[in-house]
């Protein structure tokens, strides 16, 4: 197979959706943590006289959540034949206002590549949020038990209390 002939929806539905899937060895779970082809805005809304329309659907490839309503990452897929900043700076586009550094425009960030670390290093950072998100969802069980704990001490106390 020939990936520079890969479209970007043979790339997403061959690669980046596999990749994942928690049932195939992946850590999200698709039908919870993913939506793919997810507007983000519905289109700017243009007046002009007594005609309104919305502008362009802005739309990112996948948005994962780490839970329900908390999303958490943005994947935008490339096929083969396109940059990795490709069509990134149209996420952005009349969002992003600034970028918080003095003499710094948004305008001179648009044309850079990202680059990324290698494919090991990549794994080892998963892997450490993979490590510190479990070590999340462990403290919120611990906090839930904790206040199921307090909530029958208080009602063991009033009840005490009422007895007496």
């Amino acid at each position: 197979m020939n990936k520079k002939q890969l479209t970007e929806a043979d790339i997403r539905t061959k690669f980046i959706t596999p990749a994942l899937d928690r049932d195939k060895r992946g850590k999200w779970d698709l039908m919870t943590q993913l939506r793919e082809e997810f507007a983000f805005t519905h289109g700017r809304v243009v007046v002009r006289g007594k005609t309104v329309r919305r502008g362009e659907v802005k739309k990112v490839d996948y948005l994962l959540y780490y839970k329900p309503n908390l999303p958490m990452a943005v994947i935008e897929a490339k096929d083969n034949r396109h940059s990795i900043g490709t069509g990134c700076s149209s996420l952005t586009a009349g969002h992003i206002r600034g970028v918080g550094v003095k003499h710094r425009h948004l305008d001179m960030l648009r044309g850079l590549e990202l680059a990324l670390p290698p494919l090991p290093e990549q794994r080892r950072i998963v892997a450490k949020v993979d490590q510190l998100m479990a070590l999340v969802d462990q403290l919120e069980a611990q906090l839930v038990d904790s206040r199921a704990k307090a909530a029958a001490l208080l009602e063991a106390v009033v009840a005490e209390l009422s007895a007496a």
